[in-house]
């Protein structure tokens, strides 16, 4: 079949084999990864002028993550989870060196700090951590025992589901009393923590605009953190979504949409076209859902009780966590860049999955900005769509 035939192929995933990491130096592993095969997904473009097709390069075999906990002692802690021990080498919660992550550093944590922050510094292919002088003497000291559980992305709801839930659980299993250091100062964010069951009275709000010197402080990391679904975590989240299924109340249907946070932001990931794409969906009993208007139960609930999903590419995908066995799940996604990440997610839930793409309003935006605005040919999207329901 070609890849532009208005039809969506659905692919599930087998598991392979057990594939054994190397842990670091005073590392303990928790979990170890594991491979699983990814069905190349088919890829259909609503947009005729452009070639929006699987990337040659596409990886079949993936792997979901593996979970190490490292310590350190009488180190430092900058950006939101970048570590510096008493050798200089800089540490954060992926194995793998992922220069992007600094990057985000450098623009969005650096540049908003009122004390002077280090900077990051490429060349050769590494990377240099740049000083302020006396930075480190305007550290905050913390004494007691922590946890850092901060992600990359401090307020990213998707890494929080997907990092922080699970951390969170080895936390209150291997060690209950130790204070977790976590920015968390958002209502969201401290409801979340309440669901967790964790204590407010271990929890140090960790501003990743300073810089803190810490006497011992563990951290979990992973191999790669794609946000890809271990064994583990998929129990996990299972349990908690059993708790809010069997509820014949909820739809069937749901369409994750972003009316809410495009009024926001108008100029930021909008589907320019989503009231005409909304009401097509509802001629097929589509109930819209804009998970950040609602609690973390009735996130939980929602996709707990669904068989249909169509989403717009962002966060929300992560709660697919909570989907059934048998949910099928149709990701709408503006441009490429996310594709390994969101299909990777779904392939490693073992959910059927499609992809749908539309086209930046600007096209010289494609594939230079990824939250530009865009619209979908409804039309050719609800024949891909309807094919696709169970």
């Amino acid at each position: 079949m070609s890849s532009n035939e208005d039809r969506v192929i659905f692919g599930r995933i087998s598991d392979l084999d057990r594939h054994e990491t190397q842990a670091e130096f005073g590392a303990t592993t928790l979990e170890a990864e594991r491979r699983f095969f990814h069905y190349r997904p088919q890829i259909v473009s609503n947009d005729p002028d452009a070639n929006h097709s699987t990337p040659a390069g596409w990886e079949h075999v993936r792997f979901r993550q593996n979970m190490l906990i490292q310590e350190f002692s009488n180190c430092f802690v900058f950006g939101s989870n970048f570590i510096v021990d008493a050798e200089q080498n800089v540490f954060f919660d992926s194995l793998k060196f992922r220069r992007s992550g600094f990057e985000f550093y450098n623009r969005a944590l650096r540049g908003a700090s009122p004390a002077s922050m280090p900077e990051c510094l490429f060349a050769d292919g590494g990377m240099n951590v740049s000083w302020p002088k006396d930075a480190m003497r305007e550290a905050i000291d913390i004494d007691e025992p922590v946890y850092l559980l901060t992600p990359i992305e401090p307020d990213n709801w998707g890494r929080w589901i997907r990092l922080v839930l699970p951390r969170l659980e080895y936390v209150k299993r291997l060690d209950p009393a130790r204070k977790i250091l976590l920015k968390c100062p958002s209502k969201w964010q401290k409801e979340f923590l309440a669901f967790c069951n964790i204590d407010p009275a271990n929890v140090i709000d960790h501003d990743p605009t300073r810089i803190y010197h810490i006497r011992n402080l563990k951290m979990f990391r992973h191999n790669s953190v794609d946000l890809t679904v271990s064994f583990n975590d998929f129990e996990r989240y299972g349990n908690i979504a059993e708790r809010f299924r069997n509820r014949p109340d909820l739809p069937k249907n749901i369409y994750l949409g972003r009316k809410n946070l495009s009024s926001i932001n108008p100029r930021y990931r909008v589907l320019e076209n989503e009231e005409k794409f909304m009401a097509e969906l509802k001629k097929l009993n589509f109930v819209c859902f804009e998970p950040e208007l609602y609690t973390i139960e009735a996130k939980i609930a929602w996709f707990a009780n669904a068989k249909n999903f169509v989403g717009l590419g962002g966060s929300s995908i992560y709660n697919s966590v909570f989907c059934r066995d048998d949910a099928r799940y149709i990701t709408v996604e503006s441009q490429p860049t996310f594709l390994p990440t969101h299909t990777g997610l779904l392939a490693s839930l073992a959910l059927w999955h499609g992809v749908v793409f539309g086209r930046p309003v600007d096209l010289a935006q494609c594939g230079a900005n990824a939250h530009a605005n865009w619209t979908i040919d409804v039309d050719r999207a609800m024949g891909v769509i309807s094919q696709g329901l169970r």
